[in-house]
């Protein structure tokens, strides 16, 4: 890297910078807040700074910071690839020696590299990172024009909390004159002349130019067979880079597209391009193409293609083309894969989901969940998908919060083989009486758990969740659904193994006014009775076989029983519910299921 400002030089580090290097790096004022401060010694941070610059192809550019009157090094400064393996993102980074500080060198230094950074380096956003004490960098990035974007992992808490700052291509463009490599006073009065001049010259033809970019801006199709997404992405206004991927899906062996093709994303992949297109084709069925540079030298290539037979929560970006990973070679079975959310609008749900992803590290381990982040243009982070560990695509849950606390869910299974997401074949979904308690991923291992103990019947289609576990144990009721009968099964967890599991069948659980589910665990002379109240109920009570009142409670949450040690472990329940008058409108008797814990 090598940019020139008004008062500043910034150029890459050479051999002849160690001594100034040494000075910085050996004082703790400018050491303070480094998140290694004394890790590394300075000749050794200095060897591993002019390697990283030598490695190519470059990822990092390390820079000394030079005071151009008088040729002395003040600082350093470096721009370099994030660790996150979404394509674009560069972190910066900065130190200046004590007697400089105060005159505004850093900032200048910052925001010329960031123009370099968008302007030659193909960077899409730059962050960087500041602990909350240290106020002086947090200025330094506020007037080199990044703005605050939240809080951020502290790499030593000892130090305090963490935040970070951003700048994005999209909305900084480095001026002509400032690429043309002109000096603060140059740059005014050059562009002083150039302003007068170009307002009487040009006047008409640039109206007549931005009249014509604007008729050429991509827009969403009025096909309603199509997606009527708005394009999104950095490179959607590019149109060089639309027509190339245009002109490889004309030229396609397989299925090409119509006379009219639209983007529905572009962007920048790693060291390459990539386009998501659609068109009617000449069969008149809607496709959906992923297209992307490929191979040294890049040229276009259609990876997929694929009808589009259904409107989707999403589109799954698969990349492996320039990015020279053996895991995710042909033949691996390891993809590099991104999710494109389907808009709000188009999710005809309000505002954006909160992801969950289904992992797994190796074949042998219990999934988890984590949580899945998409940035403002509904892109997802980028993750590792291993066929042997998710066979069936990776199952994503999307939960809408809904009112009155509770939670609406939707999954979908992303798998590298197809553009489109599709529907998992156990899925989690609203219950039968409408949005959930606040959803708890955990409910869905539960129901995979009570598959294991009841039999294969009770998971096969859709799964849906009751409740949330409601107790300080880990207690989860659960609905399935199987060609239009629900069973409600109650799952509790204890010591982390299953203490007992129960459940009901409801043929007409729409009609019902509660679900009660009890389980027995005959080792600890225990019985566990569960209540969940359809909205509407305003209370119910539970009587023992004698008649005996044993509890009675508001309908508002799901309760969860402990009876025993000492009860009766498999004795009869009978739960009744009342309206808002206090007349009785339903009731059940509840007899215990005994399984054994494992």
């Amino acid at each position: 890297m090598r940019v020139q400002t008004a008062r500043l030089l910034i150029r890459d580090l050479r051999e002849d910078d160690r001594e100034s290097v040494r000075q910085w790096r050996h004082d703790p004022d400018v050491t303070r807040y480094l998140d290694n401060p004394t890790g590394a010694d300075a000749d050794h941070w200095f060897d591993a700074a002019l390697r990283a610059n030598a490695t190519r192809p470059r990822h990092s550019h390390d820079c000394a910071i030079v005071l151009l009157r008088s040729g002395e090094v003040i600082g350093w400064l470096r721009i370099g690839s994030s660790i996150d393996t979404r394509a674009g993102e560069y972190v910066a980074s900065y130190a200046l020696r004590p007697e400089y500080w105060n005159q505004g060198y850093l900032s200048e230094a910052l925001k010329a590299a960031l123009d370099v950074s968008f302007s030659e380096l193909g960077a899409l956003r730059v962050y960087a990172q500041a602990y909350r004490a240290n106020g002086a960098s947090t200025r330094v990035m506020e007037k080199a024009g990044m703005r605050f974007a939240g809080a951020a992992p502290s790499a030593a808490p000892l130090l305090g909390d963490s935040v970070r700052y951003v700048a994005e291509r999209d909305t900084r463009r480095p001026g002509f004159l400032t690429r043309l490599g002109l000096r603060g006073g140059q740059r005014r009065r050059v562009g002083l002349v150039v302003v007068l001049g170009l307002v009487l010259l040009l006047a008409a033809p640039v109206a007549v130019s931005a009249t014509l970019d604007w008729l050429d801006k991509p827009t969403a199709p009025e096909d309603a067979r199509l997606l009527r997404w708005q394009p999104r992405g950095e490179l959607t206004d590019d149109r060089g880079t639309v027509n190339e991927a245009s002109d490889a899906w004309r030229a396609y062996q397989g299925q090409r597209p119509g006379r009219e093709i639209y983007v529905v994303w572009a962007g920048r992949i790693a060291a390459g391009r990539l386009v998501l297109l659609q068109s009617v084709g000449p069969d008149d069925v809607p496709y959906l193409a992923q297209v992307s540079e490929r191979g040294e030298p890049a040229k276009w290539v259609v990876d997929r293609v694929e009808q589009l037979d259904e409107q989707p929560l999403g589109i799954v970006v698969r990349y492996d083309g320039n990015l020279n990973m053996p895991m995710t070679q042909t033949g691996t079975g390891a993809s590099l894969v991104q999710l494109l959310l389907a808009p709000p609008h188009a999710l005809r749900h309000v505002g954006t989901p909160r992801l969950l992803r289904r992992t797994r590290e190796r074949p042998n381990d219990q999934p988890s969940w984590e949580p899945l982040v998409v940035d403002d243009r509904g892109m997802s982070k980028t993750w590792l998908h291993i066929d042997r560990l998710s066979p069936d695509g990776t199952v994503i849950a999307m939960v809408w919060p809904s009112s009155r606390g509770r939670d609406s869910v939707r999954t979908i299974a992303a798998s590298p083989e197809a553009l489109l997401t599709r529907q998992p074949t156990i899925q989690l979904a609203d219950p039968t009486w409408g949005p959930m308690t606040p959803f708890d991923e955990l409910v869905y291992d539960d129901a995979r758990a009570a598959g294991t103990v009841l039999g294969p019947d009770h998971v096969e289609g859709d799964v849906a969740l009751l409740a949330a576990r409601t107790t300080d144990t880990r207690t989860s009721i659960l609905e399935t659904r199987r060609q239009g009968v629900s069973t409600a099964v109650l799952v509790v967890w204890g010591r982390n193994r299953v203490e007992c599991v129960g459940d009901a069948i409801y043929p007409d659980l729409a009609d019902r006014s509660f679900v009660a589910i009890g389980c027995a665990d005959a080792t600890l002379d225990k019985t566990i009775l569960a209540v969940v109240a359809k909205p509407g109920t305003a209370r119910f009570q539970v009587s023992d076989g004698r008649g005996r009142r044993v509890v009675e409670s508001a309908a508002a949450q799901p309760q969860v029983l402990v009876i025993g040690p000492g009860a009766p472990t498999y004795q009869p329940y009978l739960v009744t519910a009342y309206d808002a008058k206090g007349v009785a409108i339903d009731r059940d008797t509840i007899e215990m299921n005994g399984t054994l814990p494992r």
